[in-house]
This record gives C-alpha cells, structure tokens and sequence, in this order.
C-alpha cells in the first residue's frame, strides 16, 4: 500500500515563508483572469480553433495546426492561422511573407505554417482575429493559443 512520504508531514521553514507567497500569486492570477475574461472577444464571423498542450516545445502543435489546416481545406473552408512568432522579433499583427520575412522576422514555425495558409503573428492574438475575419477566414486556428484568456468563442 502506498503511504505519503515523510518529508509532506514535517513543518520547514521554507514552507511557512513560501506559502503566502503562493496565495499572492494564486489572488493574482484570479483577478487577471477575471479582468480578461470579461474584456474577451467575440467572433462574429469566423469559428476558432485554439491548438494547444501543457507542454512548451515539441509536443506536436504545430503538426497538428498543419494537419488540420488541411483537413478544413479539403472542404473548401477558407482558413487562417494565428501564432505568437516564436522567436521572431516581430511583435505584429502581421500576415506572414514567405518571400519578405525571415526566421530572424516572424519565428521558423510562422514561415512553415505561412505554406499552408494565411499566417498572421501577433502577440495580440484579438488584433490578428479581426484582420483574419476582414480578410474574409470562415475558420481560424491558433497555434498555441490555450493560455489566451480574451478570446472566447
């Protein structure tokens, strides 16, 4: 039988001066959710699919953006993604050049998705729905998107 290891049941010093700590944190990340959540953008045009994992790197998002991208444009669906531009120093909102923008610009995972479709960076993922939406996308698909609390569909 599995018995809760020891050192949960003793009382450190690190402990007692961390824990308020944790309740701060806790109150904040409450209150930014609560203002951003009821600051959040409403589609009115285009369905949005967010694309997103608990881990940072490598889990596959952007695979599954390409996979679904095509799997919709199999359909004739007009469809755009949104991304944050991952190492790029672009802040945008910016439609992704192929032939313009670099790596160094927009991130290599921008310029991959940017082959499949319509590809908007912007650290402001709202800004990019609207220009998406304007340029007439039925659906967007944001990669990465999960930790987004503005945008709710």
């Amino acid at each position: 039988m599995l018995k809760t290891p020891k050192f949960w049941q003793k009382k450190s010093l690190w402990l007692t001066c961390i824990t308020p700590l944790s309740w701060i944190y806790y109150i904040c990340h409450k209150l930014d959710f609560y203002i951003r959540s009821h600051n959040k953008i409403s589609s009115q045009k285009a369905i949005i699919i967010s694309v997103g994992n608990l881990n940072m790197g490598g889990a596959g998002k952007t695979p599954s953006v390409i996979s679904l991208v095509k799997l919709l444009q199999k359909q004739n669906k007009a469809v755009h993604i949104i991304t944050k531009g991952y190492g790029g120093r672009e802040k945008g909102p910016l439609l992704v050049n192929t032939k313009h923008h670099s790596a160094l610009d927009v991130g290599d995972e921008a310029l991959l998705l940017a082959q499949v479709a319509p590809t908007w960076v912007s650290f402001k993922k709202h800004k990019a729905i609207q220009l998406a939406e304007e340029s007439q996308a039925e659906f967007i698909i944001i990669d990465d998107g999960h930790q987004t609390y503005d945008i709710f569909c």
